[in-house]
C-alpha cells in the first residue's frame, strides 16, 4: 500500500477567493502593523536619537543602514505567511477549515504590531517632549 504525499495545486486567485473577509482584513493589518508601521515608526525614533531595543539589529543598524531593519521585518514576516501555508495543507489533509488557526496567527502577528506601533509612539513623544513620567515604586 503506497502513500501519496501528491499535495493540491493551489492558486493565488484561489487562494484570495479562499480568504473571508474577515481574514483579509487581518493580513491588512499585520503588514500595516508589524511591516510598515513597526518600520517607520522606528526609522522616526531613531533618527531622533533613539535605537533599537534589539542589540544585534541596533548594531547592524548602525553599521549598514535602515533597509537592514526592512530586510528584517520581511525575514520574520515569512514566519506568519509559511505557517499559514502549512495550516492551509494540514487542513486539508485533515479535512476541515483552516481559516480559524490562519487568524489566530494574523491576530497574534498584528496585535503584537499594534503594540510595537503603540510603543514606539510614545518613544517618539519622549524624545520629542523629554516628557518622562516620575518612576512609579514596585511594591513588594
Amino acid at each position: 500500500m503506497s502513500v501519496s504525499l501528491r499535495l493540491p495545486a493551489f492558486s493565488p486567485r484561489e487562494i484570495f477567493a479562499s480568504l473571508g473577509g474577515i481574514e483579509r482584513w487581518l493580513w491588512v493589518a499585520m503588514f500595516g502593523f508589524y511591516g510598515a508601521g513597526d518600520v517607520l515608526t522606528s526609522i522616526v525614533s531613531m533618527e531622533l536619537g533613539g535605537h533599537e531595543s534589539v542589540v544585534w539589529l541596533n548594531a547592524l543598524i548602525g553599521q549598514y543602514g535602515y533597509g537592514v531593519l526592512v530586510v528584517h521585518k520581511l525575514g520574520v514576516l515569512t514566519i506568519p505567511a509559511a505557517a499559514a501555508g502549512v495550516l492551509t495543507v494540514a487542513a486539508w489533509k485533515l479535512n476541515i477549515r483552516a481559516s480559524p488557526f490562519r487568524s489566530a496567527i494574523l491576530l497574534m502577528f498584528a496585535a503584537r504590531g499594534a503594540l510595537l506601533v503603540t510603543w514606539n509612539c510614545y518613544v517618539i513623544y519622549v524624545l520629542l517632549t523629554h516628557d518622562v513620567p516620575p518612576e512609579t515604586p514596585v511594591p513588594f
